[in-house]
This record gives structure tokens, sequence and C-alpha cells, in this order.
């Protein structure tokens, strides 16, 4: 474990909303450098400062997961924390009552991929640093 976390370098997926934000905040301001992967980038992280740095990713996606890691590599030349925190969620019922079918599974198999594959792909790529 790391005493201080100061001048390490972190990837924080689902980086610029919610829980992957607040993670975001909290390492920089122990002093890490972090590279945030997400699909939006949130305005909040211009005031961070130089030590955050923002890649457009589909954390669904390998190669976009690759794409992540060889940034961050070329920023911070090392890699040391990765934190998944990327999520999905949809705000329906499985069956539409009123239209009396099912709602499409592609609004679930987006929560599945993002669910699933988020760990596997980012730590996969992470590892091999």
């Amino acid at each position: 474990m790391f005493a201080s976390l100061k001048g390490l370098s972190a990837i924080v997926t689902g980086g610029s909303s919610g829980l992957g934000l607040a993670t975001t905040k909290k390492l920089i301001a122990e002093g890490c450098n972090v590279l945030v992967c997400d699909l939006q980038k949130s305005p909040l992280l211009s005031e961070l400062g130089s030590n955050c740095v923002y890649c457009e990713t589909d954390v669904g996606s390998e190669s976009d997961a690759i794409k992540a890691v060889d940034l961050a590599e070329k920023n911070f030349s090392k890699l040391h924390i990765l934190v998944n925190c990327a999520g999905s969620a949809v705000a329906c019922k499985t069956f539409n009552i009123k239209r009396r079918k099912p709602h499409p599974l592609d609004l679930f198999e987006n929560i599945i991929k993002v669910g699933m594959w988020v760990h596997k792909f980012s730590s996969r790529c992470v590892a091999v640093v």
C-alpha cells in the first residue's frame, strides 16, 4: 500500500460524474495525476487543474480501453491505480403495459456491457503496463 498518493497516476472510469467524479476530486486533492475515462466530459474537470486529463472513452470497448491506457502512459509515464466507477442505468420497466410488449433489449444490453466489460477490458489493459 502507498503511504501517500502524491505523484502517483490513476485512471478513473466514469470519472465525469457521481462516484467517479468524487473519486477523481479526492485523488487529485491527494496529489495524484488522473486520467478520466467517460463518454461525456464534465465542465467541472477543467477546474481540477493540469493533473486531470480527460479521454472520451466507451468503457465497453476494448480498443477504447487500450487508447485510454496509452494516453495515461503518454501523459504520466507510469500507472499505479485503476478505479472502475463507470456504470449505466435505464429508468424503465421490462414490460410496457400500454404498448403490450417488452421494452427493446438494447436498453438492457448496454447496462450489462458497461457493468461487466468495463472491469475486464480496463483491468486487462492496465495489467500489462
